[in-house]
């Protein structure tokens, strides 16, 4: 990895195995820099990008609330590589009880945005629940919300970034990594080579089937969201 070019503040973490492993996999899902060391210690270093220095204690609180496992930073602190010198990040999550919240859902990021009304979540609510769709789908369904609009909010849901693809394009030589009815299945496409990762466009980042089926492919990936009509979009070009 290009530590001078992709790596933020680190953090070493106390948790026991076999949470360690999968807390472990998960700062690798979102394109984090992350091993277990000879301590048994969790290493972690947050990628440049991320946008905000607390991005760790974000992903860390979120998956603590998911999983119910508590998790401290480690005694010894984790030093940047040279020739970056990185702060410590700090990581107050034991303080507060390890009782973080999980994000909110995204009807109710939607609503708190006034991009739709109350009544309008409590139906897409309703129908979800009836049909099985998710919220949002029922909710571009009624053409209540714009497609932008879903995949800024579901970026923001999971604090991962948004891309707009049709502006930002994608390196096709990463993009072919993923064969394309995977990739069309998956609602998902690699964007490009970041570091030494990919980072890979979902229509839906919370969606563990379409993350499982993309693993195989590109090991590692760092996710962001991005609109399934761009997605859809340029893997016809693919095929063209």
């Amino acid at each position: 990895m290009e530590h001078d070019q992709t790596v933020g503040p680190n953090v070493r973490l106390s948790v026991e195995a076999p949470h360690r492993e999968a807390l472990r996999d998960y700062f690798l899902r979102l394109g984090c820099d992350a091993h277990v060391d000879a301590a048994g210690a969790l290493d972690v270093a947050q990628p440049r990008d991320a946008g905000e220095e607390d991005a760790i204690g974000r992903f860390l609180e979120r998956w603590m609330a998911a999983n119910g496992v508590a998790v401290g930073p480690a005694a010894a602190p984790v030093a940047e590589p040279a020739p970056v010198a990185a702060a410590p990040l700090a990581i107050s999550l034991l303080a507060r009880g390890g009782n973080g919240s999980p994000p909110l859902r995204v009807g109710d990021l939607l609503a708190s945005k006034g991009l739709i009304t109350q009544e309008q979540l409590a139906q897409a609510l309703q129908e979800s629940r009836a049909t099985g769709e998710l919220v949002g789908q029922v909710l571009l369904r009624k053409r209540w919300v714009f497609e932008d609009e879903l995949a800024r909010t579901l970026a923001q849901q999971w604090s991962l970034p948004y891309l707009n693809l049709m502006a930002v394009g994608v390196d096709w030589g990463a993009a072919r990594l993923l064969p394309a009815d995977v990739g069309r299945e998956a609602a998902a496409i690699p964007v490009r080579f970041q570091g030494s990762s990919v980072l890979v466009a979902f229509a839906d980042p919370s969606d563990d089937a379409a993350i499982a089926a993309v693993a195989p492919y590109v090991q590692s990936p760092a996710l962001a969201v991005a609109e399934l009509t761009h997605i859809e979009m340029l893997w016809r070009r693919v095929a063209a």
